[in-house]
């Protein structure tokens, strides 16, 4: 799974609202197919914040990621 970050929950919100989370989603999903990586392995993209982060998990991306 590929994650993008985003520094505050407002460019996250803006990055969905303009739908740059899109274009990197299927940026991400060209790149794997056009290096012949298996179709079923292919995920779509997810978003956070480090405001999100640091607000539900003390700034603790090891718990973010449990």
């Amino acid at each position: 799974m590929y994650r993008t970050f985003f520094s505050t929950d407002k460019a996250l919100a803006d990055a969905v609202d303009s739908k740059l989370t899109e274009k990197i989603n299927d940026y991400h999903k060209a790149r794997l197919l056009a290096h012949k990586y298996p179709d079923e392995g292919i995920k779509d993209c997810t978003f956070a914040s480090q405001e999100e982060c640091d607000r539900d998990f003390n700034g603790n991306w090891y718990y973010y990621y449990k």
